[in-house]
């Protein structure tokens, strides 16, 4: 079973990321009450940058409250629930993430996930550190984005269950890992055949044909 620790909002703030400031929905923090989940997350709870976070397959960021107790436990910070921000904090998740394509369940709201969190400066400015994105590639705990499969109604301190899917799949854990290289032809096809986020499907897509293309030129350059 997963228990769900806390549900977090934010509402829009001013930052200072380096000479600029920059309006981010990052902070958010616990809420007492019942939350409406729709298509594109959690009512009420701001996005920003639209270009880079949001839409309806990552509207909802989930971390492990486990990955919190980590960073605690072993490095100089002390973090609570939502200061990544994340929409939900959950204890119950395997340590190695869970598959694309897998679901997170409380009542009738269900939640696939689609990709891993990846740290922007943003992130490291709300952290107050300009080493936290290294920090966080180094500490491999992502978290990761869903979408809202089945809409509804969210209470703080619910139990929920995992619908793992039939399919092979890679982990969020794993896919983590794989933006940070680069990858052949038969891995990215492996990748757009999953459930992943229309921005990564759009970046693979992109390399896909750039591979197919290189590998075409080559052929047309050994007769």
């Amino acid at each position: 079973m997963l228990k769900l620790e806390s549900i977090n909002v934010g509402q829009k703030t001013d930052l200072q990321q380096g000479k600029r400031t920059v309006s981010t929905g990052i902070f958010k923090n616990p809420v007492d009450h019942a939350v409406q989940i729709g298509s594109q997350g959690i009512t009420g709870d701001a996005i920003c940058d639209k270009r880079h976070h949001g839409g309806i397959d990552q509207a909802i960021y989930v971390y492990r409250s486990e990955d919190y107790e980590w960073w605690n436990q072993n490095t100089g910070y002390e973090f609570t629930a939502g200061y990544f921000g994340e929409n939900l904090t959950i204890r119950g998740i395997p340590g190695a993430g869970l598959m694309i394509g897998d679901q997170v369940r409380f009542g009738d709201i269900s939640l696939q996930v689609t990709a891993p969190r990846i740290p922007c400066a943003t992130f490291a400015a709300r952290i107050g550190s300009k080493q936290f994105v290294r920090e966080f590639n180094v500490a491999q705990r992502p978290g990761f984005y869903c979408r809202v499969v089945q809409a509804g109604i969210l209470s703080p301190q619910v139990q929920g269950r995992l619908q793992l899917t039939d399919a092979a799949s890679i982990s969020s854990l794993q896919f983590y890992r794989d933006l940070q290289r680069t990858l052949t032809l038969d891995e990215l096809e492996c990748y757009l055949a999953l459930p992943i986020d229309e921005r990564s499907r759009a970046d693979f897509t992109a390399r896909r044909a750039k591979l197919i293309d290189r590998s075409a030129s080559s052929v047309l350059k050994s007769r």
